[in-house]
């Protein structure tokens, strides 16, 4: 049950003030979305590498230390990297020219 808490009342007010921003909200929430399904449809090293070097499920981690962790070299690391993040580009592309 709503307390009223003053936090809950702000956030409400957010809202009704500014519809555009709601928009944006939705729009944003929808993008990020995608982009979790199009991680979730990479290989799996690359997805491992993709959501631990960014960050996506706790801190960001360096190359290296990925490297390690996985027990592969680091070139391995950098080339996941960027076949994902090409593939993640043509994913958005793809998705904004239908």
């Amino acid at each position: 049950m709503w307390d009223g808490a003053e936090a809950d009342v702000d956030g409400l007010m957010d809202i009704i003030l500014d519809p555009v921003d709601v928009h944006e909200d939705v729009a944003t929430r929808l993008e990020a979305s995608e982009l979790r399904g199009h991680v979730r449809a990479l290989p799996p090293l690359d997805r491992v590498v993709i959501v631990r070097r960014y960050g996506l499920l706790g801190a960001p981690t360096k190359p290296q230390d990925l490297a390690r962790d996985l027990h592969v070299r680091i070139e391995t690391v950098r080339n996941a990297e960027r076949r994902a993040m090409r593939a993640l580009r043509q994913a958005y592309v793809n998705s904004t020219v239908g």
